[in-house]
């Protein structure tokens, strides 16, 4: 996990493309995951890191601004 701004947040990539940011809200592991999209604004809450990266996977088309 990267440092930003005081808080751990994950970079998702799919391929090579940035697609989301992922950050703990209480910053001690405990949840719930605030994913970002790169540009930082909040797009969902998940009760853990795993569940927010399967979030991501399944809408990085809608995040990234591609039809479905």
């Amino acid at each position: 996990m990267l440092e930003f701004k005081g808080e751990k947040l994950e970079q998702v990539w799919v391929g090579n493309e940035h697609v989301a940011n992922i950050r703990e809200a209480s910053g001690h592991g405990e949840g719930p995951f605030i994913i970002e999209t790169v540009d930082g604004v909040e797009i969902h809450q998940a009760a853990d890191l795993h569940l927010a990266e399967l979030w991501v996977a399944q809408h990085s088309d809608s995040i990234l601004g591609r039809p479905n």
